[in-house]
């Protein structure tokens, strides 16, 4: 669906502390979040920084 429901879904976010709306931003940014801190650490600083190691490559 390429456009916003008249009634998106709405998840709790640990991030707002509050339930927000799966359409938003905030909610995008909490999935970023997990997906980050569910990454082993070099890798998961290789991508925040956007420098490539040997290990992440």
């Amino acid at each position: 669906m390429p456009y916003q429901p008249d009634n998106p879904p709405h998840v709790f976010s640990v991030l707002a502390g509050r339930e927000v709306s799966t359409w938003s931003g905030e909610w995008k940014h909490e999935c970023e979040v997990r997906f980050l801190a569910g990454l082993p650490l070099v890798i998961g600083t290789a991508r925040s920084t956007g420098k490539r190691t040997a290990s992440a490559a």
